[in-house]
Protein backbone atom coordinates (compact mmCIF):
# COMPACT_ATOMS: atom_id res chain seq x y z
CA UNK A 1 0.00 0.00 0.00
CA UNK A 2 1.49 3.25 -0.76
CA UNK A 3 1.76 6.02 1.33
CA UNK A 4 4.18 8.95 3.08
CA UNK A 5 5.11 11.74 4.20
CA UNK A 6 6.17 15.51 2.60
CA UNK A 7 6.87 18.80 3.66
CA UNK A 8 5.06 21.47 1.75
CA UNK A 9 4.44 25.02 1.80
CA UNK A 10 1.19 26.25 2.12
CA UNK A 11 -0.44 29.18 0.12
CA UNK A 12 0.25 31.81 3.51
CA UNK A 13 3.93 30.85 3.51
CA UNK A 14 3.87 28.52 6.46
CA UNK A 15 5.29 24.93 6.31
CA UNK A 16 3.27 21.87 6.93
CA UNK A 17 3.35 17.73 7.03
CA UNK A 18 1.11 16.66 4.41
CA UNK A 19 0.39 12.59 4.69
CA UNK A 20 -1.17 10.55 1.43
CA UNK A 21 -2.11 7.73 1.03
CA UNK A 22 -4.21 5.53 -1.78
CA UNK A 23 -7.11 3.87 0.60
CA UNK A 24 -8.19 1.11 -2.32
CA UNK A 25 -10.95 1.51 -5.25
CA UNK A 26 -14.46 3.13 -4.55
CA UNK A 27 -16.55 0.02 -4.98
CA UNK A 28 -18.91 2.82 -6.64
CA UNK A 29 -17.00 4.20 -9.17
CA UNK A 30 -13.99 2.22 -9.48
CA UNK A 31 -12.13 4.84 -9.27
CA UNK A 32 -8.90 4.74 -7.00
CA UNK A 33 -9.71 6.64 -3.91
CA UNK A 34 -6.29 8.79 -2.42
CA UNK A 35 -6.83 10.78 0.88
CA UNK A 36 -4.74 13.61 2.21
CA UNK A 37 -4.06 15.98 5.40
CA UNK A 38 -2.09 18.36 5.82
CA UNK A 39 0.04 18.28 9.77
CA UNK A 40 1.93 21.16 11.64
CA UNK A 41 4.18 18.47 13.41
CA UNK A 42 5.71 15.76 11.00
CA UNK A 43 5.34 13.30 14.11
CA UNK A 44 1.86 13.61 14.22
CA UNK A 45 1.45 12.98 10.04
CA UNK A 46 3.37 10.07 10.49
CA UNK A 47 0.98 8.56 13.31
CA UNK A 48 -2.14 9.48 11.15
CA UNK A 49 -0.29 8.11 7.93
CA UNK A 50 0.40 4.59 9.84
CA UNK A 51 -3.19 4.05 11.91
CA UNK A 52 -4.68 4.85 8.54
CA UNK A 53 -2.75 2.23 6.04
CA UNK A 54 -3.56 -0.15 9.27
CA UNK A 55 -6.94 0.53 9.15
CA UNK A 56 -7.44 0.07 5.44
CA UNK A 57 -5.55 -3.13 5.33
CA UNK A 58 -8.01 -4.20 7.91
CA UNK A 59 -10.68 -3.91 5.90
CA UNK A 60 -11.59 -0.90 8.39
CA UNK A 61 -11.17 2.32 6.58
CA UNK A 62 -13.99 5.11 6.40
CA UNK A 63 -13.87 8.37 5.08
CA UNK A 64 -13.64 11.06 7.93
CA UNK A 65 -14.27 13.91 5.47
CA UNK A 66 -18.32 11.81 5.07
CA UNK A 67 -19.02 9.93 8.50
CA UNK A 68 -20.96 11.81 10.82
CA UNK A 69 -20.29 12.35 14.44
CA UNK A 70 -23.75 10.64 14.81
CA UNK A 71 -22.48 7.87 12.62
CA UNK A 72 -18.98 7.10 14.31
CA UNK A 73 -20.92 7.40 17.83
CA UNK A 74 -23.44 4.92 17.21
CA UNK A 75 -20.72 2.95 14.97
CA UNK A 76 -19.02 2.75 18.53
CA UNK A 77 -22.25 1.65 20.51
CA UNK A 78 -22.67 -0.83 18.46
CA UNK A 79 -18.89 -2.54 18.71
CA UNK A 80 -18.20 -1.37 22.68
CA UNK A 81 -21.81 -1.80 24.11
CA UNK A 82 -21.52 -5.42 24.48
CA UNK A 83 -19.06 -4.70 27.18
CA UNK A 84 -21.06 -2.61 29.37
CA UNK A 85 -23.10 -3.41 32.21
CA UNK A 86 -26.56 -3.30 31.82
CA UNK A 87 -27.57 -0.36 33.24
CA UNK A 88 -24.42 0.71 31.24
CA UNK A 89 -25.95 0.20 28.13
CA UNK A 90 -29.45 1.76 28.29
CA UNK A 91 -27.69 4.96 29.98
CA UNK A 92 -25.18 5.09 26.98
CA UNK A 93 -27.99 4.31 24.53
CA UNK A 94 -30.18 7.22 26.26
CA UNK A 95 -26.87 9.92 26.19
CA UNK A 96 -26.84 9.04 22.04
CA UNK A 97 -30.24 9.56 21.21
CA UNK A 98 -30.78 12.11 24.04
CA UNK A 99 -28.11 14.67 23.80
CA UNK A 100 -25.50 13.68 21.32
CA UNK A 101 -27.73 13.25 18.23
CA UNK A 102 -29.64 16.30 18.74
CA UNK A 103 -26.54 18.91 18.80
CA UNK A 104 -23.57 17.38 17.74
CA UNK A 105 -25.21 14.21 15.31
CA UNK A 106 -25.10 15.82 11.68
CA UNK A 107 -21.40 17.48 12.13
CA UNK A 108 -18.54 15.70 10.51
CA UNK A 109 -16.43 14.16 12.30
CA UNK A 110 -13.50 15.23 10.38
CA UNK A 111 -14.47 18.88 11.35
CA UNK A 112 -14.89 17.96 14.94
CA UNK A 113 -13.12 20.69 16.76
CA UNK A 114 -12.24 21.07 20.65
CA UNK A 115 -14.34 24.58 20.65
CA UNK A 116 -17.54 22.91 19.27
CA UNK A 117 -17.73 20.00 22.23
CA UNK A 118 -17.13 22.90 24.29
CA UNK A 119 -20.21 24.83 22.65
CA UNK A 120 -21.93 21.54 23.33
CA UNK A 121 -21.27 21.14 27.24
CA UNK A 122 -21.96 24.36 27.97
CA UNK A 123 -25.32 24.47 26.53
CA UNK A 124 -25.96 20.78 27.84
CA UNK A 125 -25.06 22.54 31.56
CA UNK A 126 -27.11 25.49 30.64
CA UNK A 127 -30.31 23.90 29.88
CA UNK A 128 -29.79 20.08 28.47
CA UNK A 129 -32.75 18.61 30.18
CA UNK A 130 -35.39 18.79 27.74
CA UNK A 131 -37.80 17.57 30.13
CA UNK A 132 -37.61 20.49 32.54
CA UNK A 133 -35.39 22.81 30.49
CA UNK A 134 -32.87 22.82 32.86
CA UNK A 135 -28.93 22.18 33.05
CA UNK A 136 -28.17 18.75 33.77
CA UNK A 137 -26.05 18.03 36.69
CA UNK A 138 -21.86 17.34 36.86
CA UNK A 139 -22.70 13.65 37.12
CA UNK A 140 -25.00 13.68 33.70
CA UNK A 141 -22.35 15.81 31.92
CA UNK A 142 -19.57 13.16 32.68
CA UNK A 143 -21.44 10.61 31.57
CA UNK A 144 -21.90 12.46 28.14
CA UNK A 145 -18.28 12.82 28.16
CA UNK A 146 -17.58 9.12 28.78
CA UNK A 147 -19.14 8.17 25.50
CA UNK A 148 -18.16 10.74 22.87
CA UNK A 149 -14.36 10.11 24.68
CA UNK A 150 -14.40 6.22 23.75
CA UNK A 151 -15.81 6.72 20.81
CA UNK A 152 -13.66 9.87 19.40
CA UNK A 153 -10.79 7.48 20.79
CA UNK A 154 -12.13 4.89 18.76
CA UNK A 155 -11.72 7.34 16.15
CA UNK A 156 -7.81 8.10 16.91
CA UNK A 157 -7.44 4.12 16.49
CA UNK A 158 -9.37 3.95 12.89
CA UNK A 159 -7.28 7.00 11.71
CA UNK A 160 -10.29 9.22 11.03
CA UNK A 161 -9.38 11.52 13.89
CA UNK A 162 -5.47 12.76 14.37
CA UNK A 163 -6.10 13.69 18.00
CA UNK A 164 -9.56 13.67 20.44
CA UNK A 165 -11.00 16.77 20.69
CA UNK A 166 -12.20 16.39 24.13
CA UNK A 167 -8.93 16.39 25.35
CA UNK A 168 -8.81 20.00 26.19
CA UNK A 169 -12.33 19.60 27.87
CA UNK A 170 -12.60 19.81 31.66
CA UNK A 171 -15.69 19.41 33.09
CA UNK A 172 -16.59 21.55 36.52
CA UNK A 173 -15.73 19.27 39.50
CA UNK A 174 -18.51 17.63 40.93
CA UNK A 175 -19.57 19.24 44.99
CA UNK A 176 -21.18 17.84 47.81
CA UNK A 177 -24.17 20.11 48.05
CA UNK A 178 -26.21 20.57 51.20
CA UNK A 179 -29.01 17.57 51.31
CA UNK A 180 -27.28 15.59 48.66
CA UNK A 181 -26.21 13.02 51.34
CA UNK A 182 -28.50 12.66 53.96
CA UNK A 183 -27.44 10.36 56.59
CA UNK A 184 -29.39 9.17 59.35
CA UNK A 185 -28.65 10.14 62.89
CA UNK A 186 -28.32 8.01 65.78
CA UNK A 187 -31.66 8.65 67.25
CA UNK A 188 -33.51 8.29 63.73
CA UNK A 189 -31.95 5.03 63.15
CA UNK A 190 -33.18 3.88 66.48
CA UNK A 191 -36.65 4.77 65.57
CA UNK A 192 -36.43 3.41 61.94
CA UNK A 193 -34.98 0.06 63.38
CA UNK A 194 -37.82 -0.25 66.07
CA UNK A 195 -40.25 -0.08 63.57
CA UNK A 196 -38.59 -2.56 61.05
CA UNK A 197 -37.80 -5.09 64.07
CA UNK A 198 -41.38 -7.28 62.87
CA UNK A 199 -41.00 -6.95 59.24
CA UNK A 200 -39.58 -9.99 57.34
CA UNK A 201 -36.91 -7.63 56.12
CA UNK A 202 -35.82 -5.96 58.98
CA UNK A 203 -32.46 -7.57 57.97
CA UNK A 204 -32.27 -5.89 54.72
CA UNK A 205 -32.58 -2.50 56.47
CA UNK A 206 -30.04 -3.75 59.25
CA UNK A 207 -27.48 -4.61 56.36
CA UNK A 208 -28.20 -1.56 54.61
CA UNK A 209 -26.85 0.42 57.62
CA UNK A 210 -24.05 -1.95 58.89
CA UNK A 211 -22.34 -2.69 55.77
CA UNK A 212 -22.90 0.42 53.37
CA UNK A 213 -23.38 -2.01 50.23
CA UNK A 214 -25.29 -0.97 47.29
CA UNK A 215 -29.08 -1.90 46.80
CA UNK A 216 -29.00 -4.16 43.96
CA UNK A 217 -25.21 -5.93 46.57
CA UNK A 218 -27.82 -6.61 48.86
CA UNK A 219 -30.62 -8.18 46.79
CA UNK A 220 -28.36 -10.21 44.99
CA UNK A 221 -26.53 -11.31 48.15
CA UNK A 222 -27.05 -15.21 48.24
CA UNK A 223 -26.26 -17.33 51.40
CA UNK A 224 -23.54 -18.90 49.85
CA UNK A 225 -21.70 -15.15 50.53
CA UNK A 226 -22.65 -15.04 54.04
CA UNK A 227 -20.56 -16.65 56.73
CA UNK A 228 -22.18 -16.47 59.54
CA UNK A 229 -19.71 -18.26 61.64
CA UNK A 230 -17.09 -15.45 60.84
CA UNK A 231 -19.41 -12.59 60.62
CA UNK A 232 -18.79 -11.54 57.20
CA UNK A 233 -20.06 -11.43 53.78
CA UNK A 234 -18.77 -11.18 50.28
CA UNK A 235 -20.19 -8.74 47.63
CA UNK A 236 -19.56 -10.54 44.09
CA UNK A 237 -22.68 -9.90 42.10
CA UNK A 238 -25.27 -7.22 41.72
CA UNK A 239 -29.13 -7.66 40.91
CA UNK A 240 -30.64 -4.94 38.31
CA UNK A 241 -33.66 -4.51 36.41
CA UNK A 242 -32.40 -4.90 32.77
CA UNK A 243 -35.46 -3.90 30.37
CA UNK A 244 -36.59 -6.45 28.03
CA UNK A 245 -34.61 -8.96 30.51
CA UNK A 246 -36.19 -8.65 33.89
CA UNK A 247 -33.99 -9.23 36.79
CA UNK A 248 -30.15 -9.70 35.83
CA UNK A 249 -27.61 -10.97 38.27
CA UNK A 250 -24.13 -9.01 37.14
CA UNK A 251 -20.85 -8.42 38.33
CA UNK A 252 -20.30 -5.24 40.33
CA UNK A 253 -19.58 -1.83 38.40
CA UNK A 254 -15.64 -2.55 39.07
CA UNK A 255 -13.45 -4.50 40.79
CA UNK A 256 -13.11 -3.07 43.70
CA UNK A 257 -17.01 -3.49 44.24
CA UNK A 258 -15.98 -6.82 44.49
CA UNK A 259 -15.17 -7.14 48.40
CA UNK A 260 -15.04 -8.71 51.66
CA UNK A 261 -17.42 -6.95 54.70
CA UNK A 262 -17.31 -8.04 57.75
CA UNK A 263 -20.03 -7.64 60.20
CA UNK A 264 -20.88 -6.18 63.27
CA UNK A 265 -22.66 -8.51 65.70
CA UNK A 266 -26.48 -6.97 65.59
CA UNK A 267 -25.78 -7.71 61.57
CA UNK A 268 -25.17 -10.93 62.39
CA UNK A 269 -28.30 -11.35 64.63
CA UNK A 270 -30.55 -9.71 61.82
CA UNK A 271 -29.28 -12.32 59.42
CA UNK A 272 -29.56 -15.36 61.77
CA UNK A 273 -33.34 -14.16 62.88
CA UNK A 274 -34.04 -13.61 58.67
CA UNK A 275 -32.70 -17.48 57.91
CA UNK A 276 -34.86 -18.58 60.20
CA UNK A 277 -37.70 -16.52 59.56
CA UNK A 278 -36.83 -17.81 55.57
CA UNK A 279 -37.15 -21.13 56.43
CA UNK A 280 -40.59 -21.13 57.66
CA UNK A 281 -41.88 -19.33 54.89
CA UNK A 282 -40.33 -22.17 52.93
CA UNK A 283 -41.71 -24.74 54.84
CA UNK A 284 -45.19 -22.62 54.27
CA UNK A 285 -44.70 -22.14 50.70
CA UNK A 286 -43.78 -25.92 49.90
CA UNK A 287 -44.04 -26.59 46.51
CA UNK A 288 -44.60 -23.40 45.60
CA UNK A 289 -41.21 -21.78 46.51
CA UNK A 290 -38.36 -21.31 43.94
CA UNK A 291 -35.09 -21.69 45.48
CA UNK A 292 -32.50 -19.27 44.35
CA UNK A 293 -30.75 -19.05 47.06
CA UNK A 294 -30.71 -15.30 47.38
CA UNK A 295 -30.86 -14.20 50.92
CA UNK A 296 -33.44 -11.81 50.38
CA UNK A 297 -36.87 -12.81 48.38
CA UNK A 298 -40.63 -12.32 48.18
CA UNK A 299 -42.56 -15.10 50.28
CA UNK A 300 -42.50 -17.57 47.54
CA UNK A 301 -38.38 -17.03 46.93
CA UNK A 302 -38.65 -15.12 44.41
CA UNK A 303 -35.56 -11.94 44.18
CA UNK A 304 -36.79 -8.62 45.15
CA UNK A 305 -36.64 -5.87 42.66
CA UNK A 306 -35.10 -2.67 44.12
CA UNK A 307 -38.00 -0.57 43.16
CA UNK A 308 -40.44 -2.17 44.64
CA UNK A 309 -38.51 -2.62 48.01
CA UNK A 310 -38.49 1.16 47.97
CA UNK A 311 -41.89 2.12 47.37
CA UNK A 312 -43.42 -0.98 49.37
CA UNK A 313 -41.06 -1.53 51.88
CA UNK A 314 -38.62 1.30 52.62
CA UNK A 315 -41.17 4.31 52.54
CA UNK A 316 -43.60 2.82 54.39
CA UNK A 317 -40.87 2.04 57.19
CA UNK A 318 -39.83 5.59 57.01
CA UNK A 319 -43.17 6.83 57.12
CA UNK A 320 -44.14 4.57 60.36
CA UNK A 321 -40.92 5.70 62.39
CA UNK A 322 -41.95 9.41 61.48
CA UNK A 323 -39.64 10.31 58.79
CA UNK A 324 -39.47 12.09 55.97
CA UNK A 325 -39.06 10.07 52.77
CA UNK A 326 -35.47 9.34 51.67
CA UNK A 327 -33.51 7.43 48.98
CA UNK A 328 -32.67 3.70 50.15
CA UNK A 329 -29.17 4.90 49.12
CA UNK A 330 -29.17 7.01 52.36
CA UNK A 331 -28.50 4.42 54.55
CA UNK A 332 -25.37 3.25 52.25
CA UNK A 333 -24.14 7.29 52.92
CA UNK A 334 -25.48 6.59 56.69
CA UNK A 335 -22.81 3.92 57.10
CA UNK A 336 -19.92 6.33 55.78
CA UNK A 337 -20.58 9.05 57.85
CA UNK A 338 -21.06 6.69 60.85
CA UNK A 339 -17.92 5.31 60.43
CA UNK A 340 -16.05 8.95 59.84
CA UNK A 341 -18.14 10.70 63.14
CA UNK A 342 -16.38 7.60 65.08
CA UNK A 343 -12.37 8.70 63.34
CA UNK A 344 -12.46 5.63 61.11
CA UNK A 345 -10.01 5.99 58.37
CA UNK A 346 -11.41 6.89 54.87
CA UNK A 347 -9.21 4.43 53.83
CA UNK A 348 -11.02 1.71 55.35
CA UNK A 349 -14.34 3.46 54.47
CA UNK A 350 -13.36 3.19 50.87
CA UNK A 351 -12.81 -0.28 51.28
CA UNK A 352 -16.04 -1.30 52.70
CA UNK A 353 -17.86 1.34 49.90
CA UNK A 354 -16.40 -0.50 47.28
CA UNK A 355 -15.29 2.70 45.70
CA UNK A 356 -12.96 2.19 42.65
CA UNK A 357 -11.07 5.43 44.37
CA UNK A 358 -10.32 6.79 47.87
CA UNK A 359 -11.17 10.57 45.92
CA UNK A 360 -14.15 9.10 45.28
CA UNK A 361 -14.72 9.00 49.19
CA UNK A 362 -13.07 12.02 49.72
CA UNK A 363 -15.39 13.69 47.23
CA UNK A 364 -18.53 12.81 48.53
CA UNK A 365 -17.87 12.25 52.17
CA UNK A 366 -15.61 15.26 53.01
CA UNK A 367 -18.17 17.55 54.22
CA UNK A 368 -19.09 14.81 57.02
CA UNK A 369 -15.84 15.63 58.53
CA UNK A 370 -15.72 19.11 60.33
CA UNK A 371 -13.71 17.93 63.28
CA UNK A 372 -10.87 16.03 61.24
CA UNK A 373 -8.66 19.40 61.36
CA UNK A 374 -9.76 19.63 64.93
CA UNK A 375 -8.32 16.13 66.04
CA UNK A 376 -5.10 16.02 63.99
CA UNK A 377 -4.01 19.49 65.59
CA UNK A 378 -5.05 17.38 69.10
CA UNK A 379 -2.89 14.64 68.43
CA UNK A 380 0.26 16.73 67.80
CA UNK A 381 -0.69 18.18 70.65
CA UNK A 382 -0.62 14.72 73.15
CA UNK A 383 2.39 14.12 70.72
CA UNK A 384 4.40 17.09 72.12
CA UNK A 385 3.27 17.36 75.69
CA UNK A 386 5.78 17.13 78.26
Amino acid sequence: MKGRVEKIKLKDGSVAYQARVDTGVDPGTGERRRKAKNFARKGDAERWLATTISAVQRGEWADAGRITVGEYVQRWYSLHAGGLAPRGQERAASVIKVHILPSLGAVRLSAVRPSDVRDFFERLRQSGNARTGEGLSVGSLRHVRAVLHQAFDLAVEDGLLTRNPLESIRLPQAQAQAGSVQPFTPAELERLFAVAQEHRLHALVVLAVATGARAGELLGLRWDDVDLTGALITISASLQRVKGQGLVLKQPKSASSLRRIDLPRFAVSALKAHRARQNAERLQAGPAWQDGGFVFTTEIGTPLDEGNVYQRVWLPLLERAGLPPRRLHDARHTHASLLLDQGENIKVVQERLGHADVRITLQTYSHLMPGAQRQAADRLDRLFQS
